[in-house]
Parts: structure tokens; sequence; C-alpha cells
């Protein structure tokens, strides 16, 4: 079980995240995107599961400052498939964002 100090911590990270996408989406309104979709077949794509470059850029901050904080968690990226060198296995904490 979490200590109430990891929990405060990971809630004051939430809001760290909520500030850091709404700053990433707001500067990138009004431009052009690359978009890949997540299927990997072109013929699957069927315009379902995009991920723009935004959705990427706000992934890797999160990343980024979720290593730096809880470097003994894992974390399992929905945008970005990049090991993290842990099992991926649930059996230590882990950190699942989803921009």
């Amino acid at each position: 079980m979490m200590d109430t100090h990891c929990i405060k911590r990971i809630e004051l990270l939430a809001v760290e995240f909520a500030n850091l996408a709404g700053a990433e989406i707001k500067s990138s309104l009004g431009t052009m995107h690359a978009v890949r979709y997540k299927s990997g077949k072109p013929e699957l794509h069927q315009w379902g599961d995009p991920v723009s470059e935004v959705d990427e850029n706000i992934e890797s901050l999160i990343r980024l400052r979720l290593a730096q904080q809880f470097p003994e968690h894992d974390i399992i990226g929905e945008e970005i498939d990049v090991p993290t060198g842990k099992r991926h296995d649930f059996s230590t904490r882990s950190f699942v964002p989803s921009p």
C-alpha cells in the first residue's frame, strides 16, 4: 500500500501534467500536425485510433517527469511504446499515461 506522502506526490504531478498537457494543446491550436494510426496497417486505419504529434509530445513530457520523480516505477505508454527496462508485468508499481 502507498503511503500518504507518495499519494500526495502523485496527485501534485497529476495537476502538473494536466497543466502541461493543456499548455501543449493550446500552443498547437491552428497548426498542422502529423498523424499516424495505431493499427500499423494502412488498410486497417479507417480513420480510427489516430495519434497526433501533440499526443506524443504530451506523453513524452509526462514520461520524462514520471521517470524523474518515480524512477523505481514502470511506465507503460499508450501512444509511445518505448520500454523503460522494467518488467511490464505489473509486479512493480506502474504508470500508464494516456494523453
